[in-house]
Order: structure tokens, then sequence, then C-alpha cells
């Protein structure tokens, strides 16, 4: 049975970096080791990895667009003060993410776990392989995965808003 196409710990085509990889697999081994599997793995955060591995982890930083920069100053200039949904509030909703690349495509599906468990994904693909670039796809896949936590964020406020 093939593995193509699942989020898998084992698959090669996932694509986390090596020190994530490494902490990963730390984890589940003391999860095997304990037989307790109850969420173990959505309630690891990077300042738990950072822990394990002795260091801080550096990641390149995806989140805030330009555009959102600017309008979320637009905002507080203009001292609008009502609940709202910032940019940080969104990141702060991302426990972790996995990349996957389906095999003979350019289709890059960016897999988004979020702190309550749940989870986004986003996709990018290019019309032509002759311009696929693995880390651009990634980007992309990221930030339509992170535009779709806008939307359930949003949703969420507004029914706590009118209740």
């Amino acid at each position: 049975m093939s593995n193509e196409g699942h989020f898998t710990t084992n698959t090669a085509t996932t694509y986390i970096p090596s020190e994530i990889q490494r902490a990963r697999r730390h984890i589940l081994e003391s999860v095997e080791a304990t037989g307790n599997f109850d969420g173990a793995l959505a309630v690891i955060s990077r300042s738990h990895i950072e822990h394990i591995l002795g260091h801080k982890i550096n990641i390149e930083e995806k989140s805030m667009s330009i555009d959102e920069k600017q309008v979320e100053q637009e905002i507080q200039d203009k001292g609008l003060t009502a609940p709202r949904l910032t940019p940080d509030l969104i990141d702060a909703k991302i426990a972790g993410t996995q990349y996957h690349v389906f095999y003979g495509t350019t289709l890059t599906v960016c897999c988004m776990l979020l702190k309550n468990g749940f989870t986004v994904t986003g996709e990018s693909a290019c019309a032509s392989p002759e311009n696929y670039d693995r880390e651009l796809g990634e980007k992309i896949a990221y930030k339509n995965a992170r535009e779709k936590i806008w939307a359930l964020e949003g949703y969420l406020l507004r029914e706590q808003l009118s209740a």
C-alpha cells in the first residue's frame, strides 16, 4: 500500500525542517513508550520543541504581509478600538505546519495545525511544471491556509459579539 497523498510521519515527500523532525521523533518515541497518544502532538508548541532540542529554532517568518502591516497601522492610527481580529491573533492560533508535494505534480499542500487541534489547508500549483519552485509553493500554500483562519476566527468573534 502506497503512502502517496497521506500526511504520515514516514513519508519521504512531507517536508519538515530537520530540527523539527528530530524533535518529532523524540516526541513520538516518548509517546509510544508511554502508550499515551491522546492528542500528544497537538499540544506540542515551538517552545516545547526548542526545550527538547536545547536551542532556539530559526524558522523563516512567514506570517504578516506588507499589506496586513499597512492595514493594521491604519486601523491603529485611526483609533479604531472595537473588538477585532489582528494579524498577531491569527498567527497565535497556529501550532504547526506540514507540507506535502504530490508525486509527479506541482501541487503543494500546507496542512496547518491550529492550537485547538483543528486543521486548515492551503494549496498551490503551477500551470507550467518548469516554473515549479518548492519554497515558493510552500509560501503560497501557507498564505492560502492562513487566510482561512481569518474567516473562521471572524465568524467566531461575530458569534461572541452577537451573544
